[in-house]
């Protein structure tokens, strides 16, 4: 993920934050929904996207592959 990628999603997530609280620095990319600044864990309101080792079911077979793009 780019740079201007994460500074967009530390700004998004710092925006969906209380009032009180402020957050900033670079953000690194822990999975498709969570971000950490400062070893601060953000989980992204609305994003649903698959854990890096969650594993997913295919539907014609019904075997387990995993869920990564």
């Amino acid at each position: 993920m780019n740079c201007a990628r994460c500074v967009f999603l530390a700004v998004l997530a710092a925006a969906c934050t209380p009032a009180d609280v402020k957050i900033a620095g670079v953000a690194s990319v822990i999975d498709g929904d969570t971000i950490e600044i400062h070893g601060q864990r953000i989980r992204l309101h609305g994003i649903d996207a698959p854990e890096s080792s969650q594993t997913c079911l295919a539907a014609a077979s019904g075997l387990p592959w995993r869920c990564r793009i």
